[in-house]
């Protein structure tokens, strides 16, 4: 299996001139060559993430600081904006993407890596639908969500709640009625976690997934915002369900207009078929195959199976009479 660092750097020759990276902290992307030239943009200052993540060492210096998902460079300045780990943090992720496109020059590079939430504690979540984003986007939510704070919580920990099976049942009512912000009868539904949820309520700048995605998640909020927002990236390649963590490592490139062959590029479509084949039972199953097929080869070559030979053919012989 490939290691986080050597699965993100064998897709890091898109990323030539000069560019950012969005929240690396101490943990930047390895660039295998060196044709590129990095920047650091947070939402802090060095010195505050240095106190805010005080076990932390090698904190990359911030050359931006962000306010929301505003990037402060020019318009069509960036050959590459490089976001680890940050699109499901995100509020707003077209929003986002919308922003990156606007930094970006024509042809520049999206270099991103999202975790794929059966491997990580969001695995009970719901995968974020395509109306949900486009919502988000449209209303321009700036804001935690109910939902989204509530999903998290009880992901990741739920036991710091009196009653987990109330956020449980808070958010299957969600779900089922396609709310993203908590109704008369999703408080209703709380009495032991009221309190802690009012308290969780009342941290804007408590960092959590706001959305699990998928790639289809992905497919539809891109051909979205080709269609209607003007923005146009197409998915130059992609790698997923490998490395340390599990994540998916997309390319995404802009252009100018919608892209001929689609925002699924022909090369994101190839890499798609052998993500999907190299994660799915297919691989299983060949393998499997494969070794019956050795176990064969090998009973068909020994000396028992060459001396009862005659036998196992006069057997024939009789049972064919």
């Amino acid at each position: 299996m490939l290691d986080l660092a050597k699965n993100r750097t064998t897709l890091s020759h898109y990323l030539v001139g000069v560019g950012m990276e969005i929240g690396a902290l101490n943990s930047p992307l390895t660039i295998a060559h060196d044709n590129a030239v990095v920047r650091y943009a947070d939402r802090m200052t060095t010195d505050a993430l240095k106190a805010e993540y005080p076990s932390l060492s090698g904190i990359r210096t911030v050359d931006y600081v962000l306010a929301g998902n505003t990037l402060p460079v020019e318009d069509g300045s960036q050959d590459f904006v490089i976001g680890n780990h940050v699109i499901e943090h995100i509020v707003n992720p077209l929003g986002a993407l919308k922003e990156w496109n606007r930094a970006l020059k024509d042809g520049g590079i999206v270099f991103m890596a999202y975790p794929i939430p059966k491997h990580c504690p969001d695995a009970p979540r719901r995968i974020v639908t395509v109306e949900h984003l486009i919502e988000d986007f449209e209303t321009n939510r700036r804001t935690n969500a109910g939902e989204h704070l509530l999903a998290f919580a009880w992901a990741w920990n739920p036991t710091q709640f009196p009653a987990p099976d109330e956020i449980e049942r808070v958010l299957h009512h969600l779900w089922q009625n396609d709310l993203w912000e908590m109704d008369e009868v999703a408080w209703d539904l709380l009495h032991k976690s009221r309190d802690r949820v009012e308290y969780l309520r009342s941290l804007p700048e408590l960092e959590l997934h706001q959305h699990a995605f998928d790639l289809q998640a992905f497919r539809g909020s891109l051909e979205y915002l080709s269609d209607r927002a003007g923005v146009h990236f197409s998915v130059e390649d992609l790698s997923f369900d490998r490395g340390a963590i599990n994540e998916c490592i997309m390319i995404l490139r802009k252009h100018s207009t919608a892209p001929v062959d689609g925002v699924w590029g022909p090369r994101a479509r190839a890499a798609e078929a052998r993500e999907i084949y190299l994660s799915s039972d297919i691989a299983a199953d060949t393998a499997a195959s494969r070794n019956r097929l050795l176990q064969i080869e090998a009973l068909t070559n020994s000396t028992s199976w060459r001396v009862t030979s005659p036998l196992r053919a006069f057997k024939r012989y009789i049972d064919g009479r």
